[in-house]
């Protein structure tokens, strides 16, 4: 166990008769993992900083919450580190390359309203998350007992995966049962990794005797840019991001462009990821030549595979559609520059921060 930040005077043992489930908490937290604590708040400093962050999020500068969170991510990431260069000195410094501030820190952010956000790498499983503490003592008000608010604290924790948790198979239920968004960002990931500007899934997958792998469409030609939340409208769902990010590219000269759905706020305001392409073509496709898909992710196949028909390397959609007139039509982007190729399930990081907002 780690304590970063050294806890406030009133803590557990210097109160008098103070109960609390705080040392059970914390040793369910501790069992197997290493865990880094922050300050511990009290109910009024924790209603106080999740209003500070839901002002964030919804578009203010992050000057009142940014300090804090960006202190204990940067304590954490220290303590990571140093951890890690003790007792698996191997893979230090894939972790290192790939768990970053701004990883850390939005997952601390995601983390405050009680949400356990996840992350995995390179064999490593780190999770974020926010104690609760009830307390069951009470304050006599009138002869009446008043039972005493809980207080809360943040922590990270860290341990060695279990050989099977992110199996191929495992890992491919949780992208086909969560939201798209996912996928896209744990593919582009990959991508940047392996010396490409972006990468997005086809939506495809399959397995030929070595685990599931999924179809991939790799960018070499692209610009990737932050763009504030507040000048893409504020999307809130992953089909209205794509919506906002392709539209905001054809405003600036580009002809197309995608989320890679990472977030970040360094102060200023809520910044989104996005990816523009100069080099691709756009055009409307009918349902009927599409085969009718039902649903997002069947749009994602059935415009790649018409691309593919049609003498492109890959497509992909921009979720707008329209009528005309003449039945629904599908905004796709079609590409010739792309590369495709199949990437195991395994190699990809599962990050289960939010990117839905």
């Amino acid at each position: 166990m780690n304590v970063l930040t050294p806890l406030p005077p009133a803590d557990a043992q210097n109160i008098t008769e103070h109960v609390t489930n705080k040392w059970e908490v914390r040793r369910n937290l501790e069992d197997g993992w290493i865990v880094l604590y922050s300050r511990e708040f009290s109910h009024n400093e924790y209603i106080r900083l999740s209003t500070a962050i839901a002002a964030d999020v919804a578009g203010g500068s992050g000057g009142a919450t940014y300090a804090y969170f960006s202190s204990f991510a940067k304590e954490s990431l220290q303590e990571i580190y140093r951890e890690l260069g003790s007792r698996a000195p191997s893979i230090a410094q894939e972790i290192m390359r790939e768990l970053t501030l701004d990883k850390v820190l939005s997952s601390i952010r995601g983390a405050f309203d009680g949400r356990r956000v996840e992350l995995s790498i390179a064999g490593l499983q780190f999770q974020v998350g926010r104690a609760t503490y009830n307390r069951a003592e009470c304050e006599r008000i009138f002869n009446r007992c008043i039972t005493l608010p809980n207080t809360y604290q943040p922590y990270v924790r860290f341990r060695m995966a279990s050989s099977n948790r992110d199996s191929s198979r495992d890992l491919a239920e949780w992208y086909r049962t969560t939201n798209m968004c996912y996928r896209i960002r744990a593919v582009n990931d990959w991508a940047l990794r392996n010396g490409y500007q972006a990468g997005l899934p086809n939506l495809h997958q399959a397995d030929h005797g070595q685990g599931i792998v999924f179809g991939t469409i790799l960018l070499r030609n692209a610009e990737v840019q932050n763009v504030l939340a507040t000048d893409l409208g504020r999307p809130s769902t992953s089909e209205a991001r794509f919506r906002a990010v392709h539209d905001w590219a054809l405003r600036n000269g580009y002809q197309a462009g995608f989320p890679n759905f990472h977030d970040a706020n360094h102060g200023r305001g809520i910044v989104f990821g996005t990816v523009f392409l100069r080099n691709a073509e756009v055009r409307d496709l009918s349902l009927s030549e599409l085969g009718n898909p039902l649903t997002s992710e069947d749009r994602f196949r059935a415009i790649n595979d018409w691309a593919l028909r049609n003498g492109y390397r890959a497509g992909f959609p921009n979720f707008h559609q329209a009528d005309h007139g003449q039945g629904v039509v599908f905004g796709a982007v079609l590409l010739r520059d792309a590369e495709v190729r199949n990437v195991p399930v395994s190699s990809l990081e599962r990050d289960s921060l939010a990117c839905d907002l």
